[in-house]
């Protein structure tokens, strides 16, 4: 069950990130190479 709760909290992040349109790797930092692709 925490693993689902985890799982729950990093997707809330990442659409924070996406929505406030700001840096999502400062908050991911375990791939920033999946962000910077995703950006160009």
């Amino acid at each position: 069950i925490k693993q689902e709760e985890e799982e729950k909290e990093a997707a809330e992040k990442e659409a924070e990130a996406k929505e406030e349109g700001e840096k999502p790797e400062e908050e991911k930092p375990e791939e920033p190479e999946e962000t910077e692709e995703e950006k160009k």
